[in-house]
């Protein structure tokens, strides 16, 4: 799309057809377009960091489990291992049929 300064946004806005802060046209430059993400990404980071204080500080620092001892740590420990392995063996299968489905053809 070519620059035109008659559909220019100020050439709009001088004509009164175009509203003020209201762009014509959809952002369609890709560092812009990161630009624009990474600042709504860092905005959403920001407001979870700042709402994470005052929801940690409830019940006393208690988690949604409730107490935790040393047999809910070490049950939550095993539950990480066992899965971590479960998502391995997982994925190892996965890729392995898709290599075999890929040599098929």
């Amino acid at each position: 799309m070519l620059y035109d300064p008659k559909r220019s946004h100020l050439a709009l806005l001088r004509a009164g057809t175009a509203r003020p802060g209201v762009r014509n046209a959809p952002v369609k430059s890709g560092p812009m377009r990161f630009r624009a993400s990474l600042a709504a990404i860092s905005a959403l980071l920001v407001t979870f960091a700042l709402a994470a204080a005052p929801a940690m500080a409830a019940k006393g620092g208690e988690g949604l489990y409730g107490k935790t001892d040393d047999k809910v740590i070490t049950n939550a420990g095993f539950l990480l291992i066992v899965g971590f392995t479960l998502l391995v063996t997982t994925l190892s299968v996965a890729q392995h049929l898709l290599d075999k489905r890929k040599t098929r053809k």
